[in-house]
Parts: C-alpha cells; sequence; structure tokens
C-alpha cells in the first residue's frame, strides 16, 4: 500500500472531532500495529513496504495526533527511510 493510499483510507475512515473509539476501530479494523504517545498527543503506526533494494528499508510512518479530548485532529503519512 502506498502512502497515497493510506491517506484515503484514512480520509474515509476519520474526520476532525471523531471519538477516540473511532480512531482505534481504524486501526484494529486495518489491521495496523499502534501505539499511543502521550506527550505529542499522536498515535503513531507504520505500514512495511517491500523494496527491492537490499541497502535500504522503508516503511510508511502514519501518525494520527488527537486534541486534548482524545478526538481526531489530523493525520499524517510518509514514507520514511533507514540503512541496514
Amino acid at each position: 500500500m502506498e502512502p497515497v493510499d493510506i491517506e484515503e483510507l484514512i480520509g474515509r475512515n476519520l474526520a476532525p472531532g471523531d471519538p477516540e473509539e473511532k480512531i482505534l476501530r481504524f486501526f484494529r479494523t486495518n489491521r495496523l500495529p499502534f501505539e499511543f504517545d502521550g506527550q505529542k498527543r499522536r498515535y503513531q503506526s507504520h505500514w512495511p513496504t517491500e523494496e527491492e533494494d537490499a541497502i535500504v528499508e522503508s516503511d510508511i510512518a502514519i501518525w494520527v495526533y488527537v486534541n486534548e479530548d482524545g478526538s481526531f485532529n489530523k493525520a499524517i503519512v510518509e514514507k520514511v527511510f533507514t540503512s541496514l
């Protein structure tokens, strides 16, 4: 799944102000591993990508930011690289 596909998936399933329960259901329904960073008020997840290049690994990072009440604020999706 490419970053734009994940952004579209988020856009179809989450809207600003959606409650925490809907955010959690989004991650679980789409089988995305996640954790919550309370200091940054965001859920962090990733989607592994399969690259044929053995020198560099990449994942698609997913950050879902929440408001003080835990409701959905915004999401950021980007491809991140790590060297082996």
